[in-house]
C-alpha cells in the first residue's frame, strides 16, 4: 500500500514568475543605482555632490527608491537609512 505525503506543492507558473520577478528586481536596482545616483556622486565634494542633487532632485528621489527593498520601504515607521550611502 503506497503512502502519500501531504505536502503542499508549488505550481511551475509561480516559481517562473518569482524567478522573473528577482531578476527584474536585481536589474532595476543597479539600474537605479549605477544608472542614478552615481553620476550624481562625486567622491571628496560635498558641494559639488550636492549642487547635482539638487539640479536633478527627482532622478536622486527615484535611485534612493530603487536602492531600498519593499520590505524596508513599507514596514519603516521612522526616517532610517535604507543603504550604506
Amino acid at each position: 500500500m503506497a503512502s502519500t505525503l501531504n505536502t503542499p506543492t508549488i505550481p511551475r507558473s509561480a516559481t517562473w514568475i518569482g524567478g522573473i520577478a528577482l531578476l527584474l528586481i536585481a536589474v532595476l536596482a543597479g539600474i537605479g543605482n549605477f544608472g542614478s545616483l552615481t553620476p550624481l556622486i562625486t567622491a571628496g565634494d560635498a558641494a559639488t555632490t550636492a549642487q547635482a542633487i539638487a539640479g536633478a532632485e527627482q532622478q536622486f528621489r527615484v535611485g534612493v527608491c530603487s536602492s531600498c527593498s519593499p520590505r524596508q520601504r513599507s514596514t519603516s515607521s521612522s526616517l532610517q537609512p535604507c543603504s550604506s550611502y
